[in-house]
């Protein structure tokens, strides 16, 4: 995005209460990034080049949350037990 990458637009998102699924998409390799997208609510960080099968897969199991579960509970809880 030209004026606006994905771990701003997540800050933006949680800022204003917005709870939707999201998936980073990126050709970027750094451990940070990733850690901090997850951190910032993103339901799984992916690198490119993309393999569509598998993205199909990650978009399955998003949807797969159940409605009662937040996506940043959700992605933070994953998050949580890498620690």
């Amino acid at each position: 995005m030209p004026n606006l990458n994905g771990l701003k637009t997540l800050e933006v998102m949680s800022q204003k209460g917005i709870n939707a699924p999201a998936i980073l998409l990126t050709s970027r390799e750094s451990a940070g990034n990733n850690e901090k997208g997850l951190l910032l609510g993103a339901f799984d960080y992916i690198r490119k080049p993309i393999n569509k099968k598998v993205l199909l897969m990650r978009m399955g199991s998003i949807l797969a949350v159940p409605a009662n579960q937040t996506f940043l509970n959700a992605s933070s809880d994953v998050a949580n037990g890498l620690n």
